[in-house]
């Protein structure tokens, strides 16, 4: 972990809200001083074939950091669009779905089902509301309990028929507490299977990683997730996002805006392939030196308490 000065403060004062959002560490900041000198061509340019190799490596530094596929991996500009696009697609796929199963049986047409937490980021709940107030979906918040975690089991009892999504973050941006995704994702996963011998559609898992990835261990396989959202930013990268999205579940993500066919149609705009190179160099470090931080802020979570206690 690094440590960093507040900007404009005196020198006795330590930048410690790194949940808000961390510096870049030295070499990421070479690697993209390096893209801005080396790789500014448009990267859909014939002649711009290192542009676009640098876009794919960092595409794999991402998908090895949280063992996917390369192909799994799209880059957007934040959390926040990364959160608002899974949320949007999952919601009006399923509402198309349903839309036309109530035509087939002439019967009321329902509305797809989400559930949340109540302790998501606004870039989850927000979207949702707004989902919501369209009449796209109906969303159920799931009550954390007085320690901050929700209850799987919980989550499980809530789901019906209808439910298309359930989207629970794996960090809290401002307690820290970590919810149990894992094992939601593994019962989840049963419950998927009943629901798929009864003809019912599978429920999908999303997970915002923002707050945990580089911090702790984030595997897309051992979480049992669908979609999992990142952001450079919280982990000594650019302010830069990336979507991972299970390869058989691509075809959901629909452009949420429209131009060209950049990110393999999924994402159009003119890749910035400086943030891009920075967060897959981000990434990279994070694959390499995980443990070494993670036992690192332990060392310093529990001196920080040790010296608050002492002033007590």
């Amino acid at each position: 972990m690094m440590m960093a000065s507040s900007e404009g403060d005196s020198a006795d004062r330590v930048y410690m809200d790194y949940n808000a959002t961390t510096p870049l560490h030295p070499a990421v900041r070479r690697a993209m001083s390096g893209a801005i000198e080396r790789l500014w061509k448009n990267p859909s340019s014939s002649y711009a074939g290192p542009v676009r190799d640098a876009i794919r490596t960092a595409r794999m530094q991402v998908a090895k950091c949280m063992g996917g596929d390369e192909e799994e991996i799209i880059f957007c500009s934040s959390g926040t669009e990364a959160n608002n696009w899974i949320l949007e697609s999952v919601v009006n796929d399923a509402y198309a779905s349903m839309q036309r199963t109530s035509l087939q049986s002439d019967g009321p047409p329902s509305l797809p089902h989400v559930l949340i937490s109540d302790v998501e980021h606004d870039a989850v709940t927000k979207k949702l509301d707004d989902l919501s107030r369209k009449g796209l979906c109906v969303v159920r918040k799931i009550s954390a309990s007085w320690d901050g975690m929700i209850d799987g089991g919980d989550v499980i009892e809530h789901c019906r028929d209808g439910t298309c999504l359930v989207s629970v973050m794996l960090a809290n941006n401002e307690t820290g507490v970590m919810q149990p995704i894992a094992d939601l994702g593994k019962a989840l996963t049963v419950l998927n299977l009943s629901r798929i011998e009864k003809g019912k559609r599978p429920i999908l898992f999303h997970t915002d990683a923002s707050q945990a990835f580089g911090k702790v261990s984030v595997d897309v396989k051992a979480l049992h997730v669908d979609f999992l959202t990142v952001t450079g930013h919280k982990f000594y990268g650019p302010r830069c996002g990336a979507v991972f999205c299970r390869k058989d579940l691509l075809g959901l993500m629909k452009p949420i805006f429209f131009g060209g066919g950049q990110e393999r149609n999924y994402r159009p705009g003119t890749e910035n392939t400086v943030d891009i190179v920075g967060l897959g160099k981000a990434a990279e470090l994070v694959h390499l030196h995980l443990e070494e931080w993670r036992i690192n802020l332990v060392r310093i979570g529990q001196y920080l308490a040790e010296r608050m206690q002492a002033c007590t």
